[in-house]
């Protein structure tokens, strides 16, 4: 998708828009290797639903935009977990799974990951950014489980 996209932008003098379909699980992929690029237009879908595979998701996206490389989308990101629930669940898709905005994002089975996390606070998220007022609700009550992966079941 880099590629592609760097060899369009050399050769039309005009916006580029992407439309990026999950068949491969690679939607949000492609969709930042766009931007990466030089795609200044991206469409994005809610959960990523859509036809075939689905889409881009719009969290996912906006989230490694903003967080990962410092790309400002003008998206209320406080607004993203709301927005993500109030959709009705794909058909083969847990929404507690979901990156981004699932419940699950700040739970951690793994005896490490909570091992990380008792020992020290800041490691227990993807996303530490104080200094731009957003975290998921979920990021400051992060759960740990007792299952097969954390020697307790």
């Amino acid at each position: 998708m880099k590629s592609l996209i760097t060899r369009i932008n050399r050769e039309v003098k005009c916006p580029i828009d992407v439309h990026c379909h999950n068949d491969f699980g690679l939607a949000v992929a492609n969709t930042i290797a766009a931007v990466e690029a030089g795609a200044s237009q991206v469409q994005v879908t809610v959960n990523g639903i859509g036809e075939r595979a689905g889409n881009a998701d719009l969290a996912q996206t906006v989230m490694i935009m903003e967080s990962m490389y410092r790309i400002r989308t003008g998206i209320k990101k406080e607004r993203l977990v709301e927005t993500s629930r109030s959709f009705p669940v794909q058909r083969s898709c847990d929404p507690a799974i979901q990156p981004v905005v699932g419940e699950n994002v700040f739970s951690h089975e793994s005896g490490i990951h909570s091992h990380g996390v008792l020992r020290n606070s800041h490691v227990r998220t993807w996303y530490h950014d104080p200094g731009d007022g957003w975290a998921p609700a979920q990021a400051d009550s992060w759960q740990a489980s007792g299952g097969t992966q954390s020697g307790r079941c």
